[in-house]
């Protein structure tokens, strides 16, 4: 009868020769790098004869090994395919000569790996300072990835000179300055990695000692969300160096430095706000993000978000004059500081005012009752001749920001009453029939100079000129040259169209105020039909027109198509001040001026000039008129259309005294400019 082996083998030894070190006997459990070691073992009791041990692995046999009959020792050297991991369990049986298998031993386990690891990555734990790529930092810490499991690991900065063993993953620089990392690392089979490519870094931890100063930020609240922001250096930066702009420990941006290097500036972008406080510092940043020392902290509010508050007008009180009290929409009134009263919906928030405004024009901030929401302010305007206004009120917070407008209030000022000229009384032109001559100075808390001539465009032989085209004519580039209106009628005096009176007209392009050169006008200019200037610099300004079938009239600008050969002459103004009766225009801004104004029924020709003078006490030490003056005072003169043409330096009045014999001039300019356009009276 066959029976199966009964004796059991024991596995006792896995032996290796190949690796670091070697040769060494393996436990169980362990890595090793042999793929051929010696398997060693014996039997718990003896075999019998022809009874051989097989090694078996996850139901593969392996081999079979050979029994000592003495001591019943067996060894079985193993060929197992080059892995970089993989994981065995061995164990051993007996088979007889039949085939029959005895008892299996104890498994006994190893992990084969003939492979070296591959190189492990150091890297910056964090890159401070400028760029987060520059590998410049103030942060000695390096992190090691690519690790093995059970793996030693070890590294140099001497190019593998020194090695010094890694503890857990990363390390820390010991030395500032430029360094070259590597690192490797040993698995659990004794493999050694080959050294990682060299990272290079530079270590600063050493701070800037240049100090920055914020010398300029906005006072108290501001509206803008990109202020600039400058200040000064104690030292020139050094290459690597900069300024940063700091709010708490966040950067808002690096300053641009100043031509002299001592100097800096930055515009910042600030996010919306209602109401922030931006606190900032500033300091010199170094490349690796090494702050210097802070400046003093500077503050200020941002507020982008305008006030939502209503407000009403409610009354208007003048307290002047003969007649006082309430003055409804509309209604002149002779007061020229008069009280304006109104409600506001809700308490103001902090620094909020209400504040009075003729269109754009800031007039005065209101007292506030907080308890009652009612408000006052006591407006201060400019003595008038009549200016109508158009009242508004608003919140408007620190920053600037307006809320709301209240439906606007109508008032009409008027501190001088209605002013007119008795030409009755105006003496002729001497020279010159149907021209009269008028020099006044019109009333009023800022009296006016004013020389006027009223020409009837109805006598005889009386024609009207203008400056002709210059030669080599350019339409819109060199169109006339400049000369002076007392220049004017003096040349004319010895040709086909001589002047007895003529002032400035249309704007020029100004490029020499005191020699004769050529340049081009503004407006539309035609003379004896012939055009000088298509008016493409100021295409919708408003023309004075004469021509035989229409004959003298203002529009508010020139037709389209217009034929310039039927025109004695077209003339453009800056602006259209006197309406159909109507006067118009700012009221505000004062200048010498020049006018030109006509009749209802298109007879009387009106040419004005109002003079400055020199006044100390007023803003820039002159006054003059303002373009509604000058609608005001054409009509004061008879006008019932009126234009406002060039002023300032160009405003001139000039005649030709037949007594002297020469030209000279009518009014009192401060100065007489070259002009581009004079417009004139004559006889032929």
């Amino acid at each position: 009868m066959v029976t199966a082996p009964s004796a059991r083998p024991l596995i006792q030894a896995l032996l290796v020769d190949d690796g670091v070190p070697a040769p060494w006997s393996a436990p169980a459990g362990a890595v090793i790098p042999d793929a051929t070691p010696l398997l060693q073992g014996s039997l718990e009791t003896a075999a019998a004869p022809d009874e051989r041990v097989q090694i078996v692995a996850g139901g593969r046999v392996l081999g079979e090994a050979t029994i000592d009959p003495l001591t019943m020792a067996w060894s079985f050297r193993l060929a197992l395919p080059p892995t970089p991991g993989t994981t065995y369990t061995l164990t051993a049986r007996l088979v007889g000569p039949t085939g029959l298998v005895g008892p299996q031993s104890t498994g006994w386990s190893f992990r084969l790996d003939t492979t070296a690891p591959l190189a492990p990555r150091p890297a910056l734990v964090l890159d401070t300072g400028i760029s987060a790529t520059d590998r410049i930092t103030a942060d000695p810490r390096l992190k090691v990835t690519g690790l093995e499991a059970g793996a030693t690991w070890d590294w140099t900065v001497d190019g593998g000179l020194s090695w010094t063993a890694g503890v857990g993953s990363g390390f820390s620089l010991t030395a500032d300055g430029l360094q070259t990392v590597q690192v490797r690392q040993r698995d659990a089979a004794g493999w050694v990695s080959p050294p990682s490519p060299g990272l290079t870094v530079r270590l600063d931890r050493l701070a800037p000692t240049t100090v920055a100063s914020l010398d300029q930020v906005p006072v108290g609240t501001t509206g803008d969300p990109r202020p600039l922001l400058r200040g000064r250096l104690s030292a020139v930066l050094a290459a690597d160096e900069q300024v940063v702009v700091l709010q708490g420990s966040k950067v808002l941006g690096v300053g641009v430095p100043d031509a002299d290097r001592l100097g800096w500036s930055l515009q910042l972008n600030l996010p919306a706000s209602a109401g922030s406080t931006i606190a900032l510092t500033v300091a010199v940043r170094d490349a690796a993000g090494n702050r210097g020392p802070l400046s003093p902290v500077r503050s200020f509010v941002l507020d982008t978000v305008a006030p939502t508050t209503a407000v009403v007008i409610t009354d208007v009180v003048d307290d002047a004059g003969p007649v006082t009290g309430s003055v409804a929409p509309g209604v002149a009134s002779d007061d020229a500081t008069p009280t304006v009263r109104g409600t506001v919906a809700a308490a103001l928030g902090r620094g909020e005012q209400v504040v009075v405004f003729d269109g754009l024009q800031r007039l005065a901030v209101a007292t506030v009752n907080a308890t009652t929401r009612t408000w006052s302010a006591n407006l201060d305007l400019p003595a008038s001749p009549g200016r109508d206004l158009s009242l508004t009120a608003r919140v408007v917070d620190a920053a600037g920001w307006q809320g709301p407008a209240s439906a606007p209030r109508p008032f009409r000022l008027d501190t001088q009453g209605d002013w007119s000229y008795d030409w009755s009384a105006a003496a002729p032109l001497p020279g010159a029939p149907g021209v009269q001559l008028a020099q006044v100075t019109v009333p009023g808390a800022r009296p006016l100079a004013a020389t006027c001539l009223r020409i009837d465009l109805a006598t005889p032989g009386l024609r009207l000129w203008s400056s002709g085209r210059i030669d080599g004519w350019i339409d819109g580039q060199r169109e006339t040259l400049t000369q002076t209106s007392q220049g004017a009628v003096a040349a004319s005096r010895g040709g086909p169209t001589p002047l007895v009176a003529a002032v400035n007209a249309d704007g020029f392009r100004l490029t020499d105020a005191a020699r004769p050169v050529p340049t081009d006008l503004r407006g539309l200019a035609v003379n004896g039909g012939v055009l000088v200037s298509s008016g493409s610099g100021a295409p919708t300004a408003p023309v004075f027109l004469r021509d035989p079938l229409s004959g003298a009239r203002i529009l508010p600008m020139a037709p389209a198509g217009l034929d310039p050969a039927g025109l004695e002459v077209a003339v453009a103004g800056f602006s259209q001040v006197l309406r159909q009766g109507i006067v118009q225009g700012d009221a505000i801004t004062q200048s010498a001026r020049t006018g030109l104004g006509l009749s209802a029924d298109g007879r009387q020709l009106l040419l004005l000039t109002l003079d400055r003078r020199i006044d100390f006490s007023a803003p820039g030490g002159l006054v003059g008129a303002t373009a509604w003056e000058v609608g005001a005072v054409l009509q004061g003169f008879g006008a019932w259309d009126g234009l406002n043409l060039d002023g300032g330096g160009s405003t001139q009045m000039a005649w030709w005294n037949p007594t002297a014999g020469q030209a000279q001039l009518l009014n009192a300019p401060l100065q007489e400019r070259y002009v581009g356009q004079s417009l004139g009276v004559g006889y032929w």
